[in-house]
């Protein structure tokens, strides 16, 4: 803190401490008081110094989202078609997808190329409803298999994250926690604290998922998704059609694979 104090200047924070949500957002807190802010980049990793000096020279690139979802490319045709044409599958509308968030179902997305950094933002994502109660505790036995207490992070639309969060600021890598306003609404994303590690999600960042959520606001009330990771426990995050497919066949729990257009369902 002392080095805000000396040069009252805005911080970009890189490097692994910068995935500790609850110091990034006392941080940001204590910037405010001197109207000053704090900028990290999706993808925070031990290289923090180079990535550091790299943002600082061309700060516009971490700000426009060009570094975010510029990951690696869906492939593997041939393993994708054969599944399409051995499995149930439907052509992909928003409206479908709403429908089944809407009956407590369990959705797994890849689409384009995917995020750069630890966090999935809607690209290699699993999404389902927040609104229900045991929605955690299903993810996390069921489809994570990780520890009962672990928490999950919810994608809010921007417009709408002052109503829902405090203080509601803009956070698109779920790299801070705030305050969840109407926790009974949204237990399955509200952690025992009472916060949750937002992402919040314009049109201009990432249109497809934007929309999902702006449709899923419209139908039930809520302009938020639980977004986690799409991966089977002890993996890296899915990249490719193959991988994507193989995670969604070995896990009974996920519902739905969303993927290039279609909607495909376990036989």
């Amino acid at each position: 803190m002392a080095i805000i104090e000396k040069y009252n200047t805005n911080i970009v924070l890189v490097g692994g401490c910068a995935l500790n949500v609850l110091y990034n957002q006392k941080l940001s807190e204590r910037l405010k008081r001197s109207n000053l802010q704090v900028f990290i980049p999706s993808n925070p990793n031990d290289c923090g110094l180079s990535y550091g000096m790299f943002l600082s020279k061309f700060p516009e690139i971490g700000r426009n989202n060009e570094i975010c979802y510029n990951g690696i490319e869906i492939l593997d045709e041939d393993d994708y078609n054969f599944y399409l044409k051995n499995y149930l599958s439907e052509e992909m509308t928003v409206a479908k997808i709403v429908n089944y968030l809407k009956q407590g179902k369990i959705l797994a997305i890849i689409n384009d190329y995917s995020e750069v950094g630890p966090r999935s933002l809607g690209n290699r994502s699993i999404i389902c409803d927040p609104s229900f109660p045991e929605m955690k505790d299903i993810l996390n036995s069921k489809v994570k298999f990780r520890e009962w207490f672990r928490p999950f992070a919810p994608v809010v639309l921007e417009e709408e994250a002052h109503n829902w969060f405090e203080p509601g600021d803009p956070s698109k890598y779920m790299l801070f926690t705030q305050k969840v306003l109407q926790p009974e609404k949204i237990p399955a994303v509200t952690h025992v604290d009472g916060t949750a590690r937002i992402q919040t999600i314009n049109e201009e960042d990432n249109a497809p998922y934007y929309k999902l959520i702006k449709e899923f606001f419209k139908i039930t009330g809520v302009p938020a998704l639980i977004n986690t990771s799409f991966n089977a426990n002890g993996k890296p995050i899915v990249h490719k059609r193959q991988s994507a497919i193989n995670t969604f066949y070995s896990n009974r729990a996920i519902d739905i694979l969303v993927i290039d257009g279609k909607i495909i369902t376990k036989p």
